[in-house]
């Protein structure tokens, strides 16, 4: 019975102490190598070519155009885009 309780206790303890740091840790690695592998083109790496995927470059000139219709509303609308008419910037995950 102690033997039971004793080696709970120190499962309880390297689940708290290690485990889930450890998982923590590898959450995060792995958000980031979502990142990578969304942003560079991988096909060209192996090449020893380092480049950013077009899909960005695409997603810049949106975001320019969001900016200057924003801007034209915010002119016929006489407001202040800072103060009173201001774009909402979120990034959504698809």
């Amino acid at each position: 019975m102690r033997r039971r309780r004793l080696r709970r206790n120190h499962s309880d303890l390297l689940k708290r102490k290690f485990t889930s740091v450890m998982q923590g840790h590898q959450n995060t690695l792995q958000n980031f190598s979502d990142l990578v592998e969304a942003t560079l083109d991988l096909d060209e790496l192996a090449n020893h070519h380092y480049v950013v995927k077009a899909i960005r470059d695409e997603l810049d000139g949106v975001r320019d155009s969001l900016d200057d219709f924003h801007r034209q509303a915010g002119k016929d609308l006489k407001l202040d885009i800072e103060k009173k008419l201001q774009l909402e910037r979120r990034m959504s995950t698809a």
